[in-house]
């Protein structure tokens, strides 16, 4: 069974594996995204690639992979992953940075003005 899908996709031109292999993209970022970020389907994403890089060439691969990473940051952002904000330090719900850090004072600034 696996030899003749196998035979298959090897007389198949770049074209329809590339297509059914972004098919498989967004299929598996819709259920990422029903799942929500919880649950992890980074390893899933790579299926689709191996795929396009095997049966299609280097150049598909290339380009599925840009676009599996690509879907798979929109959807995790999407779901409601904040763990891009967390790490560059974005502002909280009360509009204080994440990472603990203060904003620095402007240079000649009055010393005896208070911090915010």
């Amino acid at each position: 069974m696996i030899s003749r899908i196998d035979a298959f996709l090897k007389v198949q031109s770049s074209l329809p594996v590339t297509t059914a292999c972004l098919l498989l993209i967004l299929v598996l970022a819709a259920l990422d995204h029903t799942t929500g970020y919880g649950l992890s389907f980074s390893v899933f994403y790579l299926l689709p690639i191996a795929f396009a890089t095997w049966y299609a060439g280097t150049h598909q691969g290339v380009l599925l992979s840009i676009v599996s990473a690509s879907v798979w940051l929109i959807v995790d952002i999407t779901a409601g992953n904040q763990i891009l904000v967390e790490a560059y330090g974005g502002p909280d719900e009360t509009g204080q940075p994440l990472n603990g850090k203060r904003p620095r004072k402007p240079r000649g600034a009055d010393p005896e003005t208070p911090h915010l």
